[in-house]
């Protein structure tokens, strides 16, 4: 290949990934307006899961002593795999 190719094969290296980047920023921006904390709430409202995560995140919040924080580093594992949870059972609907 010679300069000129080069120059132009980089010239439509650059177009594309500036297109890409222009793409995913389109997506991501339609991606943040559809989830809105409002919805996200009323969901998790509706949901039979938000007692649960309400005690486990009341649980993060409770108590200073040794059992406490036994207590708690339990709670914030449970709430950690309840929310992950949360969060693919709402991709998996979506």
């Amino acid at each position: 290949m010679n300069r000129r190719e080069l120059a132009e094969r980089k010239a439509l290296l650059v177009a594309r990934s500036s297109l890409y980047r222009l793409t995913l920023a389109r997506d991501a921006g339609s991606l943040r307006e559809s989830l809105q904390w409002r919805s996200v709430l009323s969901s998790a409202a509706h949901s039979g899961s938000w007692r649960p995560l309400a005690l486990a995140a009341l649980l993060l919040v409770a108590g200073r002593g040794r059992i406490a924080g036994y207590v708690g580093l339990a709670a914030r594992a449970l709430a950690v795999v309840r929310m992950v949870r949360a969060v693919r059972a709402r991709r998996k609907n979506a």
